[in-house]
């Protein structure tokens, strides 16, 4: 099995690392995109020199792999031009690239309850699911929910 993941640095990401380790066989290999230079803690891992803002560099890794985990996110919640950078359009060209993929078995992308956020006003009584009406309040939650959309 071949695993491309971004944001393996992050919290969600180093323990989806972990745990994924834990359970391949030492044929598979995880491709990690990574914004520096870094030593591989196990021979399994490949790491991929790159950013999100140029994902379509890593096409042809991309269209190798089974699985794909895009946890990748800047969580600063001010800048418009940052997130439509690093969370919405890379979101985008990955998931044309991987339109094109015959041997994909899953897509994993993670957002964020700002996507969700609640209303001014709510008062909280009812949890929000997935049926909940979406409520962005920051330009982060606008524009994970834009790649959520896509």
């Amino acid at each position: 099995m071949k695993v491309f993941i971004t944001g393996a640095s992050g919290f969600i990401g180093g323990v989806l690392l972990r745990r994924l380790l834990q359970r391949l066989s030492a044929d598979d290999t995880v491709y990690v995109l990574s914004r520096r230079d870094e030593t591989p803690v196990d021979s399994r891992i490949r790491i991929v020199s790159g950013s999100l803002e140029e994902i379509e560099k890593q096409e042809e890794i991309m269209l190798t792999c089974d699985v794909i985990f895009h946890l990748a996110a800047n969580a600063n919640l001010t800048s418009k031009n940052l997130h439509e950078a690093t969370s919405l359009i890379p979101t985008q060209k990955m998931v044309d690239i991987l339109g094109k993929s015959r041997i994909l078995k899953n897509f994993v992308f993670t957002s964020t309850i700002g996507a969700m956020d609640r209303a001014k006003g709510d008062d909280c009584r009812e949890p929000l699911s997935t049926k909940s009406r979406p409520n962005p309040r920051s330009e982060y939650g606008r524009f994970k929910l834009k790649a959520e959309e896509y």
